[in-house]
C-alpha cells in the first residue's frame, strides 16, 4: 500500500448513496470521467458491489449498483462459447469456426472481419457481453498446445490480422477479449511455467502481437495466462498490467485472469494463482472461473481487517472497468435510462438448496452408520 493512501473507512463511507444513475445512462460516458463512474458505483451496497468481478460464464450482478449479469463466451473458435443459441422458441447449435491460424494464412482482411462479425452476431444472440474470441499469442514452437487458437509465428501478422476481427465483433455489441495475454508458450505444464525474454525480444515479439487488438482496435477485455513472466505470475505483473497496458498503451479494457477457482478447503484459490490482493494491486480486474464469486468479497474482507483503503480503491477501479464494458454491450439492451434491475431468489431455489443439504446430511449419516456396522462386525 502506498504511503498516504486513504483508510478503508474513508473510502467505504461513500457507498450506499443512491442517486438514480442507471447503467443505461452510462453508455456514452467515457471511462476517463472518473467522478461520474465513481458516483455510479457508490450507489451500491459496500458488501455486494464487487461480486460482479467473479466471472463464471454466466456472471454475477452487482446488486444495488444496477450492473446486470454479464455472460461471456469462451473459446477462440466459437462466439457462443459452446452454448446453444435460443432465438424465440427455436434453439440452434453453436457454431465452431475455422482455426485462426488457417484463416490468418489467407492474408485477407475481409475474411478476418467476416469471422469477427459472424462470431459477434452469434454471441449477441446468445446474450454474451464479452467473448474470449481471439488467440493473440505467438507460435514460438510448432509443439505449442494452443497453436490452433493462436494466429501466427509472426508478431506483425498477428498485430495486423487481429484488428479487423476485433473491430467487427465489437460492432455487434459484444466486447472482444483476446487471450492469453501474453507469452503463453505451452499447454502441458503451463501452470507456473516461467518464460524468459529480453525486454527487446518481448516488445518485438509477444507484446507486439497483442498490441493491434488492444491499442489499435481497442478490444473491450483480455484474458491473462497461467505462466510466469520471468518469475512473476502474469496476473501479478505490474509492469505488464499497469505500466504497459494502462500507461504506455492507454488501454481501458477489462483485465481478467485465466482460471483461478477457489477450491474446497482453500481460502483463496489454487497455489500461486491464489494471491487476489496482489492481483488487484498489479492492475488485474476480474477473476475467471470464480464460480462462487468469492475472490473480490475476500479481498474486501482483507481490506477491512487491515484498514486498507488502497485495495478498496483497486476494487472500485476494477468494478468501473467491468461496468464500462457491460454498459456498451448486450446485457444493457432493453434497459431504459430511468429503469433499474432487482434480483431475488424464488421459493423453489431455497427448496432445492434445502433438499440438497438434507440429502447431504443423510448421505453422511449413512456413511457413518456403515463404518460403525463394519467395525462391529470385526469386533
Amino acid at each position: 500500500t502506498p504511503e498516504g493512501a486513504p483508510s478503508f473507512n474513508e473510502v467505504a463511507a461513500n457507498f450506499g448513496n443512491d442517486q438514480g444513475i442507471t447503467i443505461a445512462s452510462m453508455r456514452d460516458v467515457p471511462i476517463s470521467e472518473t467522478e461520474a463512474w465513481r458516483n455510479f458505483i457508490f450507489q451500491a451496497d459496500l458488501e455486494e458491489f464487487a461480486i460482479c468481478l467473479g466471472e463464471s460464464f454466466s456472471g454475477y450482478p452487482a446488486a444495488g449498483a444496477y450492473i446486470p449479469m454479464a455472460p461471456v463466451g469462451d473459446g477462440t473458435n466459437g462466439g457462443a462459447g459452446g452454448s446453444d443459441v435460443t432465438v424465440g422458441s427455436t434453439t440452434y447449435s453453436a457454431v465452431q469456426y475455422t482455426s485462426k491460424n488457417i484463416l490468418t494464412g489467407t492474408f485477407n482482411d475481409e475474411l478476418y472481419a467476416g469471422r469477427g462479425r459472424a462470431m459477434g452476431e452469434e454471441a449477441h444472440l446468445a446474450g454474451k457481453s464479452e467473448c474470449f474470441n481471439l488467440g493473440i499469442d505467438l507460435h514460438r514452437t510448432p509443439f505449442g498446445g494452443r497453436n490452433s487458437e493462436y494466429m501466427s509465428e509472426c508478431p506483425t501478422l498477428t498485430y495486423l490480422a487481429s484488428i479487423p476481427e476485433v473491430k467487427a465483433m465489437q460492432e455487434c455489441g459484444v466486447a472482444a477479449a483476446p487471450k492469453h495475454f501474453v507469452g503463453n508458450d505451452q499447454e502441458t505444464g503451463r501452470d507456473g511455467v516461467a518464460v524468459f525474454f529480453t525486454e527487446q525480444a518481448f516488445r518485438e515479439g509477444s507484446l507486439r502481437g497483442g498490441e493491434g487488438a488492444l491499442r489499435v482496435a481497442n478490444a473491450g477485455g483480455i484474458m491473462q495466462s497461467f505462466e510466469r513472466l520471468g518469475t512473476d505470475f502474469a496476473s501479478l505483473d505490474t509492469a505488464m498490467n499497469t505500466n504497459v497496458l494502462r500507461t504506455e498503451w492507454g488501454w481501458d479494457g477489462n483485465i481478467i485472469t485465466d482460471a483461478v477457482p477457489i477450491e474446497s478447503g482453500d481460502t483463496w484459490g489454487n497455489g500461486y494463482r491464489s494471491h487476489s490482493i496482489e492481483m488487484l494491486a498489479s492492475g488485474t480486474n476480474a477473476f475467471c472461473l470464480d464460480f462462487a464469486g468469492e475472490h473480490a468479497p475476500k479481498a474486501l474482507e482483507w481490506a477491512r481487517e487491515h484498514n486498507d483503503g488502497y485495495i478498496l480503491e483497486k476494487l472500485i477501479d476494477s468494478v468501473i472497468h467491468h461496468a464500462y464494458v457491460v454498459s456498451r454491450t448486450v446485457p444493457t439492451n432493453g434497459i431504459s435510462g430511468s429503469g433499474h434491475m432487482e434480483y431475488y431468489r424464488v421459493w423453489w431455489e431455497d427448496a432445492l438448496l434445502a433438499a440438497a443439504i438434507v440429502c447431504g446430511v443423510l448421505a453422511a449419516a449413512g456413511a457413518v452408520l456403515l463404518v460403525i456396522g463394519k467395525v462391529n462386525e470385526e469386533d
